[in-house]
């Protein structure tokens, strides 16, 4: 008869299985420790909704880019709100260049 440690330990060894931490020298043991925290850790806090859901959590190197990537659109947003649009002003010759603010 499984207990609830027992269970508790197949659902966390499925968790840590399906995320591949082995391959990023977390061991077993240390996952158990605190699983949220390394899950977080590694950009993949979202991995057991993503199992529910029937599918398996990015890998590793796919949430450090995930990771990177929500990085670089954050830092994006503030650039947005500096962007300087030009008006196009007719010049000698007939070409539109855009100076004009």
């Amino acid at each position: 008869m499984k207990t609830h440690q027992d269970q508790s330990i197949e659902f966390w060894g499925n968790v840590y299985q399906a995320c591949r931490l082995e391959g990023e020298s977390v061991t077993f043991a240390s996952f158990l420790e605190n699983p949220h925290d390394i899950l977080t850790l590694f950009g993949m806090e979202d991995a057991i909704e993503v199992m529910e859901s029937g599918f398996l959590p990015l890998l590793p190197k796919q949430a450090r880019i995930r990771a990177r990537l929500e990085q670089a659109v954050d830092d994006a947003v503030p650039l947005q709100k500096r962007i300087v649009h030009f008006e196009s002003k007719r010049v000698l010759g007939g070409e539109s260049i855009g100076l004009a603010a």
